[in-house]
């Protein structure tokens, strides 16, 4: 299998790279990027990539608990949190020697994208997400909205869908995530086409 980069919203990105066994190509590993800070961000990937990773003391985050005690780091005006991270300097190690391997995938073709409604990502921000000029796109989310490549979830947690592991494991009842990765193809699994013949959902 070819090498890929799967920049994903929040650790469903690294649930793939665990289940094939492949390193993490990406520095978007064990964190999450609130929905409206990650679609800017993806607007303009490579400048922000290449910000330095800051840790300013005192910020204030809507989107982190008061009790979080995880890094939060900043690109500019975009927040990282690295929420399965116990220090800012294993942050910033990993972060930078990931972002490293990121930069020798020079085929763009085989660069992911993925985001999903949870953390801000409200259906605005979804289809401003598909209009991206990016390859190999995908979002899941609890509403519908106008794009073939995003994928209606029923599991609920709270009113979106649930957090990127539990995502990956459910993602398997509607398409074959690993063949997104390996070929581009956006097929159905054992399970998904059950459900769709059945007309469950």
């Amino acid at each position: 299998m070819d090498d890929f980069v799967l920049i994903a919203n929040n650790c469903f990105g690294g649930e793939v790279y665990q289940r094939l066994g492949r390193p993490y190509n990406t520095p978007f590993i064990g964190l999450f990027v609130p929905g409206p800070d990650f679609v800017r961000l993806l607007a303009d990937l490579d400048n922000y990539l290449a910000e330095p990773m800051t840790f300013p003391k005192g910020y204030v985050s809507r989107w982190r608990p008061s009790t979080a005690i995880y890094p939060l780091g900043i690109l500019k005006d975009v927040e990282i949190h690295f929420v399965h991270y116990g220090s800012e300097e294993e942050a910033l190690e990993k972060w930078c020697r990931r972002l490293e391997r990121q930069k020798k995938m020079v085929d763009g073709s085989r660069f992911f994208f993925k985001i999903c409604d949870r953390d801000g990502g409200t259906p605005a921000i979804l289809r401003e997400f598909h209009r991206l000029k990016l390859p190999n796109k995908i979002s899941f989310g609890r509403q519908k909205i106008d794009s073939s490549d995003h994928v209606l979830i029923a599991e609920n947690d709270q009113g979106v869908v649930p957090d990127g592991v539990v995502l990956y494991r459910v993602s398997h009842h509607y398409l074959d995530v690993l063949s997104w990765v390996r070929d581009k193809r956006r097929s159905l699994t054992l399970n998904s086409k059950i459900k769709w013949l059945l007309k469950i959902y």
